[in-house]
């Protein structure tokens, strides 16, 4: 997974309910936040990459790769 850029921080992506949850998985105490819902879509951590700088998330799904906003994060 991709550091968040704070210690123990990663970006990471979980389907769950017909919608994937883009958010900050903490390595330390195991716990997920969740920043924002994809309705629709489904992919996980190993799909996306963010660039926090320019404030994009790119996700490869079924061939097409889609760049959208980067939730505020850490």
């Amino acid at each position: 997974m991709q550091s968040a850029g704070t210690n123990d921080l990663v970006w990471a992506a979980r389907y769950e309910d017909e919608a994937t949850g883009v958010g900050l998985y903490d390595t330390r105490t195991f716990s997920f936040r969740k920043l924002m819902d994809i309705p629709g879509l489904r992919f996980d951590s190993m799909d996306m990459w963010v660039d926090q700088d320019g404030k994009r998330i790119y996700v490869a799904v079924n061939g097409d790769l889609l760049r959208l906003p980067v939730p505020d994060g850490p």
